[in-house]
């Protein structure tokens, strides 16, 4: 007598990297609803001579170039998930990762920019606040986690006042609705038959919107 929705945030940690950096070059294939990575490959790398025939081989490299700087990545992790060789003996050729590093920053200057930023903030202080004031305490030797701080931490707190806007519609409007479990950025909900419907769903997206992006600039 129960189906249930899955409603996620598509990308959210992108979406709000994008916009903390406020670089306007990551916003437009997000806003537009292109493939987001393939988007980025091309901006970078869309002029190489074998873009067509290896897209999908720098679409890879976009996309574990961007979350190694989500995560605290180097140069050397870089090298390592592009299982770039400088020969067959496994050494790592680190220039050339640091070449598609130099190339990916330079055509996304915010990205970078703000990545420093988030160092020099952690470095001097040793915390950081995300958009909601909440605070991230950080060993100024590993100022690198800045970043990942931020984000993620900006992410799980949009997902926690999902949970509540979504709970209080339920209670609400859409009483023997329920959560039942959140996963990553996905809610798992239950919902009775009788209230299966586009109206519902239009409601539940428009509680897990809630006014974020006032907060974060989305």
């Amino acid at each position: 007598g129960h189906v249930w929705y899955l409603p996620d945030y598509g990308q959210i940690e992108v979406w709000v990297f994008a916009y903390m950096a406020k670089e306007k070059a990551m916003m437009k294939p997000l806003t537009e609803g292109f493939d987001f990575h393939g988007a980025i490959a091309k901006i970078v790398w869309g002029k190489e001579s074998d873009f067509k025939d290896h897209y999908d081989s720098y679409r890879k490299r976009a996309k574990l170039i961007l979350f190694c700087k989500l995560y605290g990545g180097g140069v050397k992790k870089i090298a390592s998930l592009l299982e770039i060789y400088k020969d067959d003996k496994g050494e790592l050729d680190i220039p050339k990762a640091q070449k598609f590093l130099d190339d990916y920053n330079t055509q996304f200057p915010g990205v970078a920019a703000f990545q420093k930023r988030m160092m020099n903030r952690v470095e001097r202080e040793g915390r950081i606040y995300n958009p909601f004031g909440r605070m991230y305490r950080i060993d100024p030797e590993f100022s690198y986690r800045g970043v990942n701080y931020m984000i993620q931490g900006t992410c799980a707190d949009i997902m926690k006042g999902a949970m509540l806007n979504v709970h209080n519609l339920f209670q609400t409007k859409w009483k023997g609705c329920y959560i039942l479990i959140t996963l990553h950025d996905e809610l798992i909900l239950e919902i009775p038959l009788k209230y299966h419907s586009k109206r519902l769903m239009h409601d539940i997206i428009k509680a897990m919107q809630g006014n974020f992006h006032k907060i974060v600039g989305i």
